[in-house]
């Protein structure tokens, strides 16, 4: 009885097998894929921009009607915050040392830069 049961497990095993035997039939008769020489990509027309984007002025910062990029202050913040390992406690601390190519520019007349409670940068009367 026992000889039977491993004669019929071991045909079993023999039939149906791992089936890997049909996976590796197919792939035996497909045509090989072309391989076209290498070329190499063409230069570039132009340098490519910073993924970064700095906040920048007009030169020496005088022109106060330029908009004001709040999202890229707002990403300056927190790269500020990865940087120094916590948050800054308000927009001086951040504006001492904003880390580098970051340039703030100035307020319009009558505001200054703050932070609202989820600390995104804000424009508060003086």
């Amino acid at each position: 009885m026992i000889i039977r049961a491993i004669a019929i497990m071991a045909a079993v095993f023999l039939f149906t097998g791992c089936g890997n035997a049909n996976k590796s039939a197919t792939s035996s008769t497909a045509p090989p894929p072309k391989v076209q020489p290498a070329q190499p990509p063409p230069a570039p027309s132009s340098p490519k921009p910073e993924t970064s984007t700095p906040v920048v002025t007009s030169p020496g910062g005088a022109n106060v009607n330029a908009a004001i990029d709040f999202a890229a202050l707002n990403r300056a913040v927190r790269v500020w915050g990865l940087d120094h390992n916590g948050m800054p406690k308000n927009f001086e601390e951040f504006a001492a040392n904003p880390g580098p190519g970051i340039i703030i520019p100035p307020p319009p007349p009558g505001k200054k830069y703050a932070f609202d409670h989820k600390k995104h940068v804000i424009l508060v009367n003086r």
